[in-house]
């Protein structure tokens, strides 16, 4: 065998063990995200440099989204020969992206060894803030309030009190009133945002009505009303005066027609207008009608049922029918 056959085949062998070194030393590890604040100054760590015998050279890339970095590239951008590692200013053209550092040896006969590669993504540092819909509102006894609030920001915590204490749903029943608390937080910054939630008045007591919409009855008038002193004058004796459940669960609405009308009444008499005049008269029997209207008596009478074609006064089974009494009749 001549001289220049070994040698060709001695290349053929050292070049087949090179490539093995390649496959074997090549690879990618995870993606490492760095959080920075716009102008910031972030270092990133080198990636190493394969170890291999009868290396005449070795280096460090860096690469942006794959393209090499060069002094060329960017003045934010500087890889410093000492260490390997890149410095990163960061602006908003500078984050979000890909940055790969790849380590490499160069053996004597031109070929190039990869080490371990290693890539950064630079994410922008947001500060907590908070989304919400809270305000100062009045609900009825028992509804159902629902907290509307949600945090944002990167890796932004929520948190939601209820007076004070820490609440972990997004709906609460409001029996009293009620401080409402929501806070968005993270490690760079925290919004806070309240709400007070009041019970409207009255609705309490009539919270229990809600079971009987569907079947209205008689229930005394006790609310404050600008019909109460009409109402007190009109019951009968030794009883009270009693308005159906369907008038009562109304009361609020009808109140507040009530008042501004009067108000407006109140304005046409001259204030020097004694109690007995005419003008007082007419006034009060004005109102007397409207209240009589509004909240007409009621008073209950025995049910027709047709099952049992028959008149059903028991009121142990609910079966008693509310009447009201017409104003004009």
């Amino acid at each position: 065998m001549s001289n220049a056959l070994v040698v060709f085949m001695n290349m053929e062998f050292k070049i087949a063990v090179i490539f093995c070194i390649i496959i074997f030393t090549s690879s990618v590890t995870s993606v490492i995200v760095i959080l920075a604040k716009i102008d910031e100054t972030v270092t990133l760590t080198p990636c190493p440099i394969p170890e291999v015998e009868d290396a005449v050279h070795s280096r460090r890339d860096w690469y942006r989204n794959n393209d090499l970095i060069t002094e060329s590239t960017s003045d934010k951008l500087k890889v410093y020969e000492s260490n390997g590692s890149l410095s990163v200013i960061t602006t908003f053209a500078d984050i979000n992206h890909i940055y790969g550092c790849q380590g490499l040896a160069l053996l004597s006969n031109g070929t190039a060894v990869l080490g371990e590669s290693q890539s950064y993504v630079i994410s922008l540092i947001t500060p907590a803030f908070l989304e919400h819909e809270l305000q100062n509102i009045t609900v009825s006894y028992g509804e159902d309030y629902e907290i509307n609030c949600k945090a944002g920001g990167i890796k932004s915590t929520l948190e939601i009190r209820v007076n004070g204490g820490l609440w972990p749903q997004r709906h609460i029943p409001i029996f009293n009133d009620t401080l409402v608390e929501c806070r968005a937080f993270n490690a760079y910054a925290e919004e806070n945002a309240s709400a007070y939630i009041r019970v409207l008045r009255g609705s309490k007591e009539r919270a229990g009505l809600n079971l009987l919409i569907d079947r209205s009855t008689c229930l005394p008038f006790q609310i404050p009303s600008p019909c109460s002193d009409i109402m007190e004058s009109e019951k009968p004796v030794d009883s009270v005066y009693a308005i159906s459940t369907s008038r009562l669960l109304r009361a609020d609405t009808i109140h507040d027609y009530l008042n501004s009308a009067f108000q407006k009444w109140d304005d046409l008499v001259p204030k020097e207008s004694p109690p007995d005049s005419a003008r007082r008269r007419c006034l009060q029997q004005a109102k007397r009608l409207v209240c009589l209207m509004a909240f007409p008596r009621c008073f209950t009478t025995e049910a027709y049922i047709d099952d049992y074609r028959k008149f059903d006064v028991d009121p142990d089974n609910h079966l008693l029918s509310a009447r009201e009494i017409p104003v004009c009749q």
